[in-house]
């Protein structure tokens, strides 16, 4: 952590490392059940990078947060990182992953119930089981590939949508 004088006392405040792990769980790796991808978060981690990407220990986040590493690139999408930042962020920019932006809408956020009686019963199948591309890459720290993108789409997503009826049987 750092630590800082204010008005004569002495405070603590997460490391610039730490600061960004935290961001990008609380944005963009909770629950299924919460909120997930709000725009003020990828902001929050755009400013932070962009501001102190040469301060930033690369060495410490590779080695303590790979999935930070990894999930960096996605934002790119969103906001592309300026030239300073390139090269310390690896973004594939041949294909564009589909759904930049786009939010998990699927179950358990949307009840299949409710979906039914508003005969959506479709829209929230797709919404569980085919979240966007982009969604995937930073939930699941992987990279812009076929491989990741099937790796996510058929073991890792449905893996997790397990835990969550698991979960779910137990409440």
């Amino acid at each position: 952590g750092k630590t800082f004088v204010v008005n004569g006392v002495s405070a603590r405040a997460l490391a610039n490392e730490e600061m960004l792990y935290h961001l990008f769980e609380h944005g963009f790796h909770p629950p299924l059940t919460y909120e997930s991808c709000k725009l003020i978060s990828a902001a929050d981690i755009i400013g932070l990078v962009e501001k102190n990407v040469t301060t930033l220990d690369w060495g410490k986040i590779n080695k303590k947060y790979p999935q930070i590493s990894t999930s960096l690139s996605a934002f790119h999408y969103l906001s592309p990182w300026s030239e300073k930042v390139l090269p310390y962020i690896h973004v594939e920019n041949s294909v564009i992953p589909a759904g930049v932006g786009d939010a998990y809408s699927g179950w358990p956020r949307q009840k299949f119930w409710d979906a039914i009686k508003g005969k959506r019963t479709m829209a929230i199948l797709k919404d569980t089981f085919f979240p966007s591309r982009w969604w995937c890459m930073l939930y699941y720290s992987t990279k812009n590939g076929v491989f990741a993108a099937l790796w996510n789409r058929f073991v890792e997503h449905p893996v997790h949508l397990l835990r969550w009826v698991k979960i779910c049987n137990k409440l």
